[in-house]
């Protein structure tokens, strides 16, 4: 990489994709490809993230009798054009980049992150994206510059289910057409801005709100004050709400929902919401829509 570092520097590039072979003894070629996020041309770098590829594959890597020949190519490239930065300091965000290849290279797998989507229901608000440096997630200072998306690993980490589902995070399915600023910004940086005027939220949303049962109130629209939930009674001791999500009335028709904030009196933080309004004949039915941490 310290041979080849000066000629992509010259070109005003880096490497967004490597390919490292090994030829052993008897014959065999062993070829293990790398993507980045970003390009680079550090050659310490490039050879951290090519050991932590090596420590992770182990045993797997199969060197039999050893490896006489060592060949790394750059199979990809991206603009990386020269940039100021302060005597002896790495630019903004380059931490953040190697960190996402370091993890990438370590998990065998890419990276997803959150990304905020033109919708006010929680469990459309986001979706997982392909993290890439510089877009829409940290400072960079190579933002809006075109590059191709690294050929990272196309395998997402398996998504669970049953109660092991508390560890998961949502997949939005459906968006509604951005217009206005908020298409500028996805236009520009591929994502909408996250909003900051929303209550907080909870660490785990479910896909859908799972069926509060029994549900016991002091006044009929007022909070919770015992419910069961995974067949177990949960005790409130303290709330906070409501705060009110309507339906979105271009996708189809439905009940506003009216969400709590609770802290049961096992120490348990639960985001539940009331679908609709309670009536007589008919009470309102409640669902645990997240955990908070």
């Amino acid at each position: 990489m310290a041979e080849t570092a000066p000629r992509l520097e010259r070109d005003g590039l880096g490497a967004c994709a490597l390919r490292l072979g090994l030829h052993r003894v008897d014959g065999a070629l062993r070829v293990i490809d790398l993507g980045l996020s970003r390009p680079e041309r550090d050659p310490e770098r490039v050879a951290a993230l090519v050991a932590l590829r090596l420590d992770r594959l182990g045993p797997a890597l199969d060197a039999g009798f050893g490896f006489e020949t060592v060949a790394l190519a750059v199979t990809v490239t991206g603009p990386m054009p020269a940039r100021q930065t302060d005597l002896g300091a790495a630019a903004p965000g380059d931490g953040i980049g190697f960190l996402a290849d370091a993890l990438a290279q370590r998990l065998g797998r890419a990276l997803l992150r959150l990304e905020p989507r033109a919708s006010h229901l929680p469990e459309r608000a986001d979706r997982d994206r392909v993290w890439v440096a510089g877009m829409g997630h940290g400072p960079s200072t190579d933002r809006g510059v075109s590059r191709p998306r690294a050929p990272l690993p196309p395998a997402p980490p398996e998504r669970q289910s049953g109660p092991d589902a508390l560890l998961q995070r949502r997949r939005s399915t459906v968006m509604a057409e951005p217009s206005g600023p908020a298409a500028e910004e996805e236009a520009r940086t591929g994502a909408f801005p996250w909003p900051d005027h929303l209550p907080p939220r909870p660490l785990v949303i479910f896909p859908r709100g799972e069926a509060a049962l029994d549900v016991l109130s002091t006044v009929p629209e007022g909070p919770p004050r015992r419910f069961r939930w995974r067949a177990r009674i949960h005790r409130v001791a303290h709330a906070e709400g409501p705060e009110r999500i309507a339906a979105e009335w271009w996708r189809a028709p439905g009940a506003d929902r009216d969400y709590y904030r609770i802290e049961c009196e096992a120490g348990h933080r639960l985001w539940l919401y009331r679908d609709g309004p309670h009536a007589p004949d008919r009470p309102a039915a409640w669902y645990v829509h997240g955990l908070f941490a």
